[in-house]
């Protein structure tokens, strides 16, 4: 584990309502939230995460998170941990947590992309200020459109049988989406999803995700192998900055496309829609660079009729809250969220969060409603400064 950092005082923003007094981080590992075999490669049994924690008045504490996807943002957890210790939470001694945006935009100002250590103070501050004004993050964020979000369960590449049994496993427990991974051959992929679908019925919602395994030819050669499967849309069939063939397999199909590799600013959204080359985005905070920006992106999609499904696959409760209290803001998004931890890793938290059968529901207490995880009681902090 690495030494945390809390940082000293400094001169308070005037006429602030959150001042943040200090910050601390503490490198953890923990045993994954599920284990998706992909294309990109084998499932690690255990994940590193930073978790941020933020000092404000009366005691108050925001919790963030980064746990990153190297493949997706270029960070690692040493390196996420040593930017917010050197470059980011220094500059955040004294300012206002209510402040989100213009702190962000600091943030982005002080040094470019690191979006999963950006998605950390992100995090933070919204937790902060929640518990500061007393409102749920949801309220921050425009107020809860939705009470609560369905669950979706997610299952990685592995045999035939293990997967069949895995998916007719979560269907019992009473959940109705199910994510498979593909992409890596397309046959035994075909063969696979047609054996979850003849095991759990037609009623059940199956999403596939290649994670730009396939090329455009083969990913409609999937798409026509599969169409009496009713498959609920493809994720990221085709490499991140192919447009042309990510339009080209919905043209072709008639399938929806949802994209997540393709889609990390508000940039990527408008060139997505410009080329007609998505239906749904994926969002994840880590990718984005935490809820503000998040919210710019869906947005963007919304005015063009585009839906958002939030992933968080391999975090602690702190980011799968915020994804929850994200979603349940967002405009569009009526379809089930992949937010692993609540549903494999409930004894590793105390939060307010409630999973009812397959429905996560925020709990309406001030900001993310998370109070600790078990990680951060059991491993030791060393402040410096």
């Amino acid at each position: 584990m690495s030494p945390g950092r809390r940082g000293g005082a400094g001169k308070p923003t005037e006429g602030a309502r959150a001042p943040i007094a200090w910050t601390r981080t503490t490198l953890i590992e923990r045993a994954a939230s599920s284990l998706l075999n992909t294309s990109y490669g084998e499932a690690e049994p255990t994940r590193p995460h930073v978790i941020l924690e933020i000092g404000g008045p009366d005691g108050l504490v925001g919790l963030g998170e980064a746990s990153p996807l190297p493949m997706f943002t270029g960070e690692t957890v040493p390196g996420i941990q040593r930017i917010l210790e050197e470059v980011y939470l220094p500059a955040l001694i004294g300012k206002d947590a209510t402040r989100i945006d213009a702190i962000m935009a600091e943030m982005d100002e002080a040094l470019p992309e690191n979006r999963s250590a950006k998605a950390a103070i992100d995090v933070a501050l919204h937790d902060l200020a929640g518990k500061t004004l007393g409102v749920p993050v949801s309220t921050l964020l425009g107020g809860a459109r939705r009470p609560s979000i369905a669950l979706a369960c997610a299952v990685g590449i592995d045999a035939i049988d293990v997967i069949v049994e895995r998916c007719a496993g979560f269907v019992r427990a009473g959940f109705n989406t199910l994510k498979m991974k593909v992409g890596k051959n397309w046959s035994t992929d075909v063969e696979r999803v047609r054996a979850v679908r003849a095991a759990v019925g037609m009623d059940v919602r199956i999403r596939i995700d290649a994670n730009q395994g396939y090329d455009a030819p083969t990913a409609i050669r999937v798409l026509r192998a599969l169409e009496d499967c009713r498959l609920d849309y493809m994720e990221q069939p085709v490499a991140q900055d192919d447009l042309a063939g990510l339009a080209h397999v919905r043209r072709s199909t008639g399938m929806r496309i949802l994209v997540d590799e393709s889609v990390h600013t508000p940039r990527d959204a408008m060139n997505l829609i410009a080329a007609q080359a998505a239906d749904l985005f994926a969002i994840k905070l880590i990718k984005t660079g935490g809820m503000a920006r998040a919210r710019q992106i869906a947005n963007i999609g919304a005015a063009a009729g585009i839906g958002c499904i939030v992933i968080s696959p391999f975090e602690t409760q702190i980011g799968c809250a915020a994804g929850l209290h994200l979603a349940v803001a967002l405009p569009i998004a009526e379809h089930a969220c992949e937010l692993t931890a609540f549903a494999t890793q409930a004894e590793m938290a105390v939060t307010s969060v409630r999973l009812e059968g397959e429905q996560m529901v925020p709990g309406d207490v001030p900001g993310l409603g998370v109070d600790s995880i078990v990680e951060i009681e059991k491993k030791e902090t060393v402040p410096a400064r």
